[in-house]
């Protein structure tokens, strides 16, 4: 700061363009931190919409599978006698969807709403559809895989243990598939010592088990983001998903399929099919 002739002082112009370089710094600085803080939350609320969305899809599968089945006039074995027109369970046990009936409103019917289907949409297998009596409504975009495994019991209603012995590779529970939609599991994951299940190498049933000897059902729901991260750019890993069709034998998804730049989660849940037991 200097002063004229006048004594009044003032700034130099150099002043001026020192202190306005200096502020110019200072909002880049403000500008970046913002930006880097916004595009954190954009990452974030990403994750935050797939973890509720995901959850919210796979808890409204789980509660409704738990309906297969349900019939209080009668099992199939009796369905004559109390003049049922059909009895209720598992109708398709696909990789990639279900279909059950249930008698909800118990008068011995297997009524037009009483058909529930859970399956990816045929012309565009990025949408989870939920079918009732045959009518499509979209539950979940953005799916990247959904497949369902299912367990069984070959004794039948299981009296003896009361909830029925599935079917085990040693301590653990095999799972199966209608691979070929002819109404039976011809397909099966076997699992090792702790549970897990080896995807890499389904084997074929034979016999085939028939769809009412099914008494447990488990989900894998893989979701991705629909906008690109902002921040976090890191690869995918691996997602050990059971494939369908041609890539049965995959075992895991092929990550050089997934975009990188987004966000993606597994949601994995089992099901036991109560009304099925007896």
């Amino acid at each position: 700061m200097t002063k004229d002739k006048t004594g009044e002082s003032g700034f130099t112009i150099l002043e001026i363009l020192v202190a306005l370089l200096l502020s110019s710094v200072l909002l880049f600085f403000i500008y970046e931190i913002f930006s880097s803080q916004n595009r954190l939350q954009i990452d974030e609320n990403q994750r935050m919409t797939l973890q509720q969305d995901g959850r919210a899809a796979l808890n409204l599968m789980a509660n409704g599978m738990r309906l297969a089945g349900y019939s209080p006039r009668g099992t199939t074995a009796e369905a004559a006698l109390n003049g049922n027109s059909a009895s209720a369970g598992i109708t398709v046990a696909a990789f990639n969807g279900i279909t059950y009936t249930c008698d909800l409103n118990e008068n011995g019917q297997i009524d037009t709403g009483e058909t529930i289907s859970f399956q990816l949409n045929a012309t565009d297998p990025t949408i989870l559809e939920r079918s009732v009596g045959g009518a499509s409504q979209p539950l979940l975009t953005n799916v990247v895989a959904f497949s369902i495994l299912y367990a069984w019991d070959v004794e039948g209603k299981g009296a003896s243990s009361g909830y029925g012995d599935l079917e085990p590779t040693g301590a653990a529970t095999n799972w199966g598939v209608d691979s070929d939609g002819d109404g039976a599991l011809d397909l099966c994951y076997q699992a090792d010592a702790t549970g897990a299940l080896i995807l890499a190498a389904p084997i074929a049933l034979n016999p085939t088990v028939p769809l009412n000897q099914v008494r447990g059902a488990r989900i894998w729901l893989l979701l991705e983001s629909d906008r690109k991260k902002q921040v976090d750019v890191s690869s995918n890993t691996a997602f050990s998903v059971p494939l369908a069709g041609a890539n049965s034998s995959a075992g895991a998804l092929d990550t050089g399929t997934l975009d990188s730049d987004r966000s993606h989660r597994l949601f994995t849940t089992t099901v036991k099919l109560r009304n099925m037991y007896f």
